[in-house]
């Protein structure tokens, strides 16, 4: 059995071969995300390992992974689809600490043939359009935020009255038609939804936290506890995003939520520290709902 490792990028791909006991095969192969340059990488593999069996790993690099997972799923092989921190753990074995493509796709091929990782899945074709609406949406906004911040910076002292009409152009923009399918106040549910995308994939409620990257990060060294840690930030940006502005809304408006992150202030918590509580504890609820299948039940949160 070999094993190749991809290295995703968002114009082009790399790819290394290896075999059960580790050893490269060939040269790596650079290959664009086109179906030309998966048309290439047939050809490489074909040339260096012919019909011999064979299974692929990748990581979950934002979506450029998606189009050659779907190439390579449609043509019946077996792929496994990791988070970036499983193949950046094995790099530390290596005594010169460089990154490149050709290394990377080396590693991500060492990571599963030592079978010591957890995979993702490729979501339905609902859900992956809904998620990359959701990005784009996201995207549109952040740029519109910066572009905005600069006009304003340079015009509006020298034309007042333009403000009137730049925000005229901007309600008749993209934003408007993106907001036409996605409503303001489902904005944060339909991320959050088309991020986790299957909930089965995560064994409990504290996985579904760190792939949010809200959990704390760990300082210790020796008999030190750092009780000042901050959120690790880990896995999805989008995930996490929403979840906070749903617990802004929850931390700010009267619900249970409210009153737990008011007992929170009231121990001495600072405010972020509050609502990083809140947004672990909304985390637990949207896993409980998803992974039940039943409507959420108001109640009152313990310490």
């Amino acid at each position: 059995m070999y094993i190749i490792g991809i290295d995703i990028g968002k114009n082009n791909h790399e790819a290394s071969i290896v075999d059960s006991k580790g050893i490269l095969i060939g040269k790596s192969c650079r290959f664009s995300n086109t179906h030309k340059g998966a048309d290439k990488l047939m050809a490489h593999i074909s040339r260096l390992i012919g019909d011999s069996s064979c299974c692929f790993g990748m990581e979950a690099t934002g979506h450029y992974w998606y189009s050659i997972y779907s190439f390579l799923k449609s043509k019946g092989y077996t792929i496994y689809v990791i988070n970036p921190i499983q193949s950046d753990s094995l790099r530390s074995m290596y005594i010169r600490q460089t990154k490149n493509d050709s290394k990377d796709s080396f590693l991500i091929a060492q990571v599963i043939r030592f079978r010591q990782f957890a995979t993702t899945s490729l979501a339905d074709e609902d859900l992956l359009s809904l998620r990359q609406l959701c990005r784009y949406h996201d995207s549109v906004i952040s740029a519109r935020t910066e572009i905005k911040l600069r006009i304003h910076t340079i015009i509006d002292q020298i034309f007042p009255e333009f403000d009137k009409l730049f925000s005229s152009i901007w309600r008749n923009s993209s934003i408007a038609i993106l907001q036409s399918y996605l409503m303001p106040e489902n904005i944060a549910a339909a991320t959050i939804l088309a991020e986790i995308g299957d909930i089965r994939r995560f064994k409990n409620t504290s996985a579904l936290v760190a792939y949010a990257g809200i959990d704390p990060s760990v300082k210790q060294s020796g008999e030190f506890n750092s009780i000042h840690n901050h959120m690790s930030k880990r896995g999805s940006p989008y995930l996490r995003h929403a979840i906070f502005l749903a617990t802004t809304t929850c931390t700010f408006h009267e619900s249970p939520l409210n009153e737990y992150y008011k007992k929170k202030r009231l121990q001495g918590k600072h405010h972020l520290t509050a609502v990083g509580a809140v947004s672990n504890k909304l985390t637990s609820i949207i896993y409980a709902i998803l992974r039940d299948g039943t409507p959420y039940e108001t109640k009152k949160f313990g310490a």
